[in-house]
C-alpha cells in the first residue's frame, strides 16, 4: 500500500516538473504587398504626397472587404485611406457615378477556393479512414463473419 502511494506521489511530482507551457506557433503565410491599380488619377497638385510622389488609385483586401485606397508607385507598400473629400473629387475627376464600382469582383477561386480545397480534403481523410477501418467496424457487427462461413460452405 506504502508502495503505490509513494509511486502515486513520484509520477504526480514528475508529471509537475515535466509540464511546460507550449505554445503554437503562428504560421506566416507570404502575401505579396503589392496593390493592383484601378485607375491613374490626372496630375495635379491635388493627387501628390508632400514629398511628390503622384497618388493613384487602388484597392486592398481589409477584413474581407475590398477598399479603395491611394498609393504611390514609387512606394507601394504605403498606403492612404480616402476622405469622404477626396472620394467626391476622385468621383468627378474619373467621370464615375460610384468609386465602388472600380473594384473588380473577386474570382470565384478567391472567394470559395480555399473552402472547397479544405473539404476535399477532408472528405478525401474521412473515405480514406472508413474504407481503411471497414473491415473492423463490418467485424464489431459481426457481418464479416457471416460471409466467411457462406463462403466456406459454398466450397464443402
Amino acid at each position: 500500500m506504502i508502495m503505490k502511494q509513494f509511486l502515486f506521489i513520484l509520477t504526480v511530482i514528475a508529471g509537475l516538473l515535466m509540464s511546460s507551457n507550449a505554445e503554437a506557433r503562428r504560421i506566416r503565410i507570404p502575401v505579396s504587398n503589392n496593390i493592383p491599380k484601378v485607375a491613374t488619377l490626372p496630375d495635379s497638385s491635388y493627387y501628390k504626397t508632400d514629398e511628390g510622389a503622384h497618388l493613384d488609385l487602388g484597392y486592398i483586401e481589409k477584413d474581407g472587404k475590398r477598399m479603395l485606397v491611394l498609393f504611390s508607385e514609387s512606394k507601394p507598400d504605403t498606403y492612404y485611406d480616402i476622405p469622404d473629400e477626396y472620394a467626391e473629387a476622385i468621383r468627378k475627376d474619373l467621370n464615375v457615378e460610384e468609386l465602388s464600382s472600380l473594384i473588380p469582383e473577386p474570382t470565384i477561386w478567391d472567394k470559395w477556393g480555399g473552402s472547397l480545397l479544405f473539404y476535399g480534403f477532408a472528405a478525401l481523410i474521412v473515405i480514406g479512414l472508413l474504407s481503411y477501418l471497414k473491415d473492423f467496424i463490418l467485424g464489431l457487427l459481426g457481418i464479416v463473419k457471416k460471409e466467411k462461413d457462406d463462403n466456406e460452405e459454398e466450397e464443402k
